[in-house]
């Protein structure tokens, strides 16, 4: 459904892809209007922003690998995991990386295929000291990841997110002006953890709720 038809207080099943099962499951988390969805926060944000060649990895530290696969392979170890495993190469050497039972990459990764994982370099010797990923990453970015529930996850959340981004701008303070001096505009902080967030507009926006929520309580008892 286009944006230009919905408003703050449109239904979420309006939205695409919202159908019965993922009505229910946001209906748990209280998303029940395109404005419940906007003010929903993340819990966390993880940092896939850091870039690194194969050949300055260091071990245990979590960043990402840009290179193109030249062999994928697939075994079981003795005690039944499944162990996937590409050969990724870029500029500067090689590295095994693997997955752990994720048979369905199997269908996906494919030789010649440039590939971004976010993950970290393992010491284990008898795997060749491996790059263990963690995900696959459209693109280097601080990642938002949302409080979750069966039949809803981080990417249908974010789907739904983007499809009412637009609406952030129609997003108003209610904060007494003697407040607002100390927060940024609520629609910029919603914009920003969403779709650029940092820890400190993370703790900012979680502020501006709380004294939200105490400004509502202290008006419904005057």
């Amino acid at each position: 459904m286009s944006t230009e038809k919905i408003t703050l207080d449109t239904a979420v099943t309006e939205l695409k892809g919202v159908g019965p099962t993922t009505e229910k499951a946001l209906s748990r988390l209280g998303i029940r209007t395109t404005k419940d969805l906007l003010e929903y926060l993340p819990f966390r944000l993880e940092d896939r922003s850091k870039v690194v060649q194969i050949k300055n990895l260091i071990a245990g530290e979590e960043v990402v690998i840009s290179g193109v696969i030249k062999n994928v392979s697939s075994r079981r170890s003795k005690r039944g995991i499944l162990i996937i495993q590409v050969s990724l190469d870029d500029d500067s050497g090689k590295i095994n990386a693997v997955w752990f039972n994720q048979r369905f990459l199997l269908k996906y990764l494919r030789e010649g295929w440039k590939i971004n994982l976010f993950g970290s370099k393992k010491i284990i010797p008898a795997m060749g000291n491996p790059f263990i990923v963690k995900a696959i990453v459209e693109k280097p970015e601080i990642t938002p990841f949302y409080p979750a529930t069966a039949g809803l996850g981080q990417p249908v959340i974010k789907k739904l997110l983007r499809q009412v981004e637009p609406l952030a701008n129609e997003l108003v303070d209610i904060l007494p002006k003697k407040y607002l001096n100390s927060f940024k505009p609520k629609n910029e902080l919603i914009k920003k953890i969403h779709f650029n967030p940092t820890d400190e507009v993370l703790t900012s926006i979680k502020e501006l709720f709380s004294y939200e929520e105490l400004t509502v309580l202290a008006l419904a008892i005057q």
